[in-house]
């Protein structure tokens, strides 16, 4: 049996024939590996043939690091070593115990040659796209929010220390794209490249991103960057205290992502200010605060200079934050300042032990009722209801436990004089009122404002489980009338029909709730 002839015993002539044909640039690839010097008989239509993100074969050939392909490419007179793609590209970064970590995924604008093989490290190709006397070193994406990802950049970004010292040696190099490169490097905490931006006297040490007005400081903060943190103060014309667009400083950033040596480095210099320097951004407490990072918010602290009561933009106090997401750890920390306000309100008048009511955060009431300055039955100031009407409302069993036994008052009313009792009676929450019920010195028949009791409450709302306990284990006034006459059987019967009124509470059944109430001697209005 005959052997099967391979493409490259072809005569020279059919080889040539079939490799005119041949357009796409990763086929035209596949095909060089196989006959490499076909590479220099290319045509420049061949060259200049793009694929689905407009790469050509120079732009494969250099993510590659085929420097032999790129000098034979770029030795034809019709090669531009300049075209661009649209190639979405990775970024890595170092983590502080020393892990490489995959970083983020950028789209690929203007993506030439150069920048590929600038980022993936490939030295030998980097030289031979910068022999070309056209190759344009430092061309910029087009997009606004990439501007500062040049090939310069994007070499720091990865770490590749030869490559950026290469490219440093450019005249092309805008001073722009030098100060971006150093934030990249800073930001994936790359210290050689750093120190190689920072021996330079043409670099910028407190480059704005353009996008977030980060400096290389508040890059390297924000990652946790100690040695490059270290480097970077350790010159005097850095501004340590610089703010980006969003109003934080490099201590806020590195106090929300928990980089504790990077807050306490930053602690110990004179022109850092502990409660940051924008009256409406968050200070470096609420940020720690807010991210639940009970390590840094205790390192803060210990500065008796730190101002604990200090609010941000949103009217908040770093307990009210901590509260609010349930920091609890945070907040035990925070608790043992003897200066933080317990009592505070936020913007829409909810104090701290309502907040924590609200929210449900059992863990939190034992911490808040141990301080003695702590107002017990403060109100909302909207609504006037105490924290034990609100954990009533929501149904937190076991927030309405540990509010009782901190010796919360349970006949506390709300500005409509409503009461604990008549809210979880209302919304059908059982195991509150059975709770609420077992309370010594409850008042089983409190009236709100228009006279409506407590049964009655239950009642209007179908809440028929309700209703019976309160029937069967409570003394209530069966057919105490409110300011219109109207008894819990009326209530009942009006509101026939309507299930779904409370649909936050029990299920309503109006029927069940008109029979239990005839049987215990109901009747409709009092003559």
């Amino acid at each position: 049996m005959n052997k099967l002839a391979a493409f490259s015993d072809l005569p020279l002539e059919i080889i040539h024939l079939i490799a005119d044909q041949v357009l796409d640039p990763h086929d035209l690839l596949s095909l060089l590996r196989v006959l490499p010097h076909l590479a220099s008989s290319l045509s420049p239509a061949q060259i200049r043939a793009s694929g689905e993100n407009k790469e050509t074969i120079l732009h494969l050939a250099a993510e590659r690091g085929d420097s032999a392909l790129l000098t034979t490419l770029l030795a034809n007179p019709s090669t531009d070593p300049n075209p661009l793609a649209t190639i979405p590209f990775f970024t890595f970064s170092n983590s502080p115990d020393g892990r490489t970590l995959p970083g983020r995924r950028y789209p690929g604008l203007n993506r030439t040659p150069l920048s590929l093989a600038a980022h993936a490290g490939h030295l030998a190709a980097v030289q031979s796209l910068l022999a070309h006397p056209s190759t344009i070193a430092d061309i910029i994406p087009e997009a606004a929010f990439m501007r500062t990802l040049s090939s310069l950049a994007l070499a720091a970004s990865a770490g590749h220390l030869a490559i950026t010292a290469l490219l440093l040696t450019r005249p092309d190099v805008r001073a722009e794209s030098r100060g971006a490169a150093l934030g990249w490097a800073a930001m994936h905490g790359h210290t050689p490249v750093v120190a190689l931006f920072l021996a330079r006297d043409d670099v910028n040490p407190n480059f704005q991103e353009h996008r977030t007005l980060r400096t290389p400081l508040a890059l390297a903060a924000m990652g946790g960057h100690v040695d490059v943190v270290a480097m970077l103060l350790a010159r005097d014309d850095v501004a340590a205290d610089m703010l980006c667009r969003e109003r934080a400083t490099p201590l806020c950033l590195a106090a929300r992502m928990a980089h504790r040596d990077v807050v306490d480095m930053l602690l110990e210099r004179g022109d850092v200010d502990p409660n940051g320097v924008s009256e409406t951004a968050a200070t470096p407490l609420i940020c720690a605060m807010t991210r639940g990072h009970a390590e840094v918010v205790e390192t803060l602290l210990k500065r008796e200079d730190v101002r604990v009561d200090q609010r941000d933009g949103k009217g908040k106090t770093a307990l009210l934050w901590a509260v609010q997401l349930g920091r609890v750890e945070a907040v035990r920390v925070l608790l043992q300042r003897k200066d933080v306000d317990v009592n505070a309100r936020g913007s829409d008048g909810t104090p701290v032990l309502g907040l924590a009511a609200r929210h449900g955060w059992a863990a939190m009431i034992p911490l808040l009722l141990k301080r003695e300055d702590l107002d017990m039955n403060i109100r909302e100031e909207g609504s006037g209801a105490t924290a034990l009407a609100i954990a009533a409302f929501k149904g937190e069993v076991e927030v309405v436990r540990l509010l009782l036994r901190g010796g919360l008052d349970a006949n506390a009313r709300d500005y409509d004089g409503v009461t604990p009792l008549m809210l979880a009676a209302k919304w059908g929450r059982m195991e509150v009122v059975k709770m609420l019920m077992e309370c010594e010195g409850v008042d089983f028949n409190a009236h709100e404002v228009k006279g409506k009791s407590v049964l009655a409450a239950a009642a209007e709302s179908g809440q028929v489980e309700v209703v019976r306990l309160l029937l069967e284990g409570g003394s209530v006034d069966v057919n105490a009338p409110d300011m219109s006459g109207r008894t819990a059987l009326a209530l009942a019967m009006d509101d026939k029909g309507r299930s779904e009124v409370y649909p936050l509470g029990g299920k309503s059944d109006y029927d069940a709730v008109v029979k239990l109430l005839l049987e215990h001697g109901g009747v409709s209005q009092m003559i």
